[in-house]
Formats: structure tokens, sequence, C-alpha cells
């Protein structure tokens, strides 16, 4: 899956905002398209609770929603996450959210 222009976008009108650690994993989400969070702390060489903490965040700001219901490697129910498409009025929802 790619990201819509529309949503790359809207990235870039807030990404200054985002943390360091939030926007590598935005970002690797982007690139994936779609997973879960032990995917994504693959893809990013990381430890799992330093991805679930990020995506948690990127939720409440609106940036990423669950698309579906994975497995993890050891069989459990996992969260596939995605991107959103944002308009005007929720970049500048997470413009404020993200500042305070």
């Amino acid at each position: 899956m790619t990201v819509a222009h529309t949503s790359q976008l809207a990235y870039e009108k807030i990404r200054d905002k985002l943390g360091d650690k939030q926007q590598e994993v935005y970002e690797k989400l982007q690139e994936l398209g779609s997973a879960t969070n032990e995917q994504i702390a693959d893809a990013l060489g990381w430890p799992l609770q330093s991805v679930t903490g990020r995506i948690t965040e990127l939720k409440k700001y609106g940036l990423v929603d669950v698309e579906g219901i994975g497995l993890s490697k050891a069989g459990n129910s996992s969260k596939i996450w995605g991107t959103r498409d944002l308009n005007d009025k929720q970049l500048e929802r997470i413009a404020n959210e993200c500042a305070d």
C-alpha cells in the first residue's frame, strides 16, 4: 500500500511537532503500509516496548489507526496499524496536542 499524497502533505505540516522516535515509527509504518507493533519493531531493530509507546502516542494524535487484527510470532492476536488521511481540522488539533 502506498501513502496518499494528501497524507504525506498532512504529515509534513506537523512533522516538526513530533518527537524523533514518533517520527521514526510513523515513517516506518508509512513505508510498510500496515504492520503490527512487532513488525515495526523488527523493521526498526528496536525493542517492542519502544514501539508500543510511540504507537499509543500517534494514535492519540490521530495519525494511526487499527486496520485489522493479525498474529504475532508467538501466535497471539495483534493489532495491525496503518496511517490515516487527515483533514485540516485534524491537523490543527494534532499540532496543538503535540505542542502541549
